[in-house]
């Protein structure tokens, strides 16, 4: 007949055996069972279990010399599903899985994109893609746009006050006709008594311009002793070598009269335009015959307009 010491031993025995036996199932797919014990810590029997049940309480409660342990097959409690994921559990192996309405369709077309049809994403196709040039505009490939030929300003070569003109095909560089306003002004130089009696054009006020088309005024005071005496000026516009007649602009003659100063003494006042293709120089020139004329109080002023009708 066994003793108590071996009737302890034949259990221990036992329940080693047991868990050996489900040791070949720790890790199961489902149904995993925990267990609870209680392990032996003195000298002898220590390390071994006692009162094994399964569940979460011991068969017995532990006693003195022993710790309440619990054992399973994972450590894992639960697997819940989070937003946008379905699937998951508290026990065995388990699956996640994209909700519905989260997953991207994988059938579409090449160059397709997923749209929404009220209740999942499905394949469609992508209206966002083409584009048209419009007016002033190039398309090169897809989505590479351009300023047309036709529609670009010169981008290099122009001076400094040029601006933009049509050559007939295209934009270019060109001078600007159309700046006006711009105003030029030349006073006179008092001439000696009797100079002009040479019958000659003698310069009373002259300025240089830039190319342009302008209004040219001029006005001139002059006296004589004489009441008969006449003088004769003329605006001119050169852009060398002053010719004899193909430079002038205006010319006019006007007879001494007697004013109402008592003095034979008159004003002369000219009028025209011009329009210079390359720099020049206007001038306002006077001449007589008769001797004893004073000539003085010139001016002249030149203004730049967009163009002469």
């Amino acid at each position: 007949m066994r003793g108590k010491k071996g009737i302890a031993l034949a259990l221990a025995t036992a329940v080693a055996l047991a868990l050996a036996a489900g040791a070949l199932a720790v890790f199961p797919s489902d149904n995993v069972a925990s267990y609870a014990g209680c392990l032996n810590t003195n000298a002898s029997p220590g390390g071994t279990f006692a009162n094994v049940a399964v569940g979460e309480t011991p068969a017995k409660p532990c006693g003195s010399g022993q710790v309440l342990v619990h054992l399973s097959g994972g450590d894992i409690t639960a697997v819940n599903a989070g937003t946008g994921l379905t699937g998951g559990g508290t026990n065995g192996a388990t699956t996640l899985s994209l909700a519905t309405g989260q997953a991207l369709p994988q059938t579409c077309s090449g160059n397709q994109v997923p749209k929404w049809n009220g209740s999942s994403w499905s394949c469609g196709n992508d209206n966002d893609t083409t584009y048209s040039n419009g007016t002033g505009l190039d398309l090169s490939g897809a989505n590479a746009f351009s300023v047309s030929p036709s529609y670009r300003l010169p981008q290099t070569n122009c001076s400094s006050g040029e601006v933009a003109k049509w050559n007939g095909s295209s934009w270019d560089c060109a001078a600007d006709e159309n700046s006006g306003g711009d105003a030029y002004y030349a006073t006179d130089a008092v001439l000696p008594h009797g100079v002009l009696s040479d019958n000659v054009y003698h310069i009373m006020a002259f300025k240089s311009l830039p190319a342009g088309s302008y209004t040219l005024i001029a006005r001139t005071t002059w006296t004589d002793q004489d009441h008969y005496a006449h003088l004769i000026c003329a605006i001119r516009a050169f852009d060398n070598v002053i010719t004899a007649t193909s430079d002038i602009v205006e010319e006019h003659t006007q007879d001494i009269a007697f004013n109402d100063e008592g003095k034979y003494k008159s004003s002369m006042t000219l009028v025209g335009v011009t329009s210079l293709a390359v720099p020049a120089t206007v001038d306002l020139a006077c001449k007589t015959g008769d001797p004893g004329i004073d000539v003085f109080e010139t001016a002249l002023l030149a203004t730049r307009v967009g163009a002469v009708h």
